[in-house]
C-alpha cells in the first residue's frame, strides 16, 4: 500500500504545482506590460501639467491629484494654482525648478498643513496670499514633529491671526530654509514671518525674513 500511495501523492502535489509557478509570471509580466504601455511620463512622473488650477485627485496633470500619494511632484506648466488648504500627512517633495509657480490661499485659507511627522519639501515654489483667520499658520503650518524645508523657494503675503504668518513651526518641528525669502507676512498676534514654537528648529542659511 505504501508503494502505490507515494507516486500517487507525488503526481498531485508536485507536477502541478509546476505547471502553476511557469504560467503565472508569464501572466504577470503580460499584465505589467500591458499596464505600463498606457502609462504616459506624467502618470509616472507625478507630473503636474494643468497650471491654471488645483483640478481633481481624478484627473491626471491636476495639482490635487499628483498630490494625493506624497512621493515627487514635478511641472511641465507656469502658473499661479489657487489651491485650498493643502494637507500633507505623508512624505511629500513639489520642485518647480525649470517653471514659475506659485501655490495660493487667494486670501480665503492657508496653503500647507504639515502633520503626522510627515516631511514637506519645496524646491523652486512660491507660496502666496494664504490666510489662517483662526490660529496660526497662514503660508504653512508645520505641526509637532514634522519637517519643512523650501530651496530656493519663497513664502511671501501669507497672514495669520495669532502667529506665523509666513510659516508657523509647531513644538519640536524642523524648519529649514535655504536660498529662500519669507517676506511681506503678518500675524495679528507674534512671528509675522516665521513663529518658532516650543523646542522647535529652524535653520536660516542664504536666506531672508523681512
Amino acid at each position: 500500500m505504501t508503494t502505490e500511495r507515494r507516486p500517487a501523492t507525488h503526481m498531485i502535489l508536485s507536477f502541478p504545482r509546476r505547471r502553476a509557478v511557469g504560467a503565472w509570471p508569464v501572466a504577470v509580466l503580460v499584465a505589467l506590460a500591458v499596464g505600463l504601455a498606457g502609462l504616459s511620463a506624467a502618470d509616472a512622473a507625478g507630473t503636474v501639467t494643468n497650471c491654471a488650477s488645483y483640478g481633481s485627485v481624478e484627473t491626471v496633470g491636476d495639482l490635487a491629484w499628483a498630490l494625493q500619494d506624497g512621493g515627487a511632484v514635478s511641472f511641465a506648466c507656469n502658473g499661479t494654482i489657487a489651491v485650498p488648504e493643502i494637507a500633507i500627512s505623508v512624505d511629500t517633495t513639489i520642485d518647480a525648478t525649470g517653471k514659475a509657480v506659485a501655490l495660493s490661499g487667494n486670501g480665503m485659507n492657508r496653503v500647507f498643513v504639515v502633520s503626522g511627522g510627515a516631511r514637506l519639501d519645496l524646491i523652486a515654489m512660491a507660496v502666496v496670499a494664504g490666510n489662517e483667520g483662526n490660529t496660526y499658520g497662514g503660508g504653512i503650518y508645520a505641526d509637532s514633529f514634522s519637517t519643512v524645508t523650501l530651496t530656493n523657494s519663497s513664502v511671501i503675503g501669507n497672514a495669520a491671526v495669532l502667529g506665523g504668518g509666513g510659516i508657523y513651526a509647531g513644538p519640536s518641528s524642523t524648519v529649514t530654509l535655504t536660498g529662500s525669502t519669507v517676506s511681506g507676512n503678518a500675524a495679528g498676534g507674534i512671528g509675522g514671518g516665521i513663529y518658532a514654537g516650543n523646542s522647535s528648529t529652524v535653520t536660516l542659511t542664504n536666506s531672508a525674513v523681512t
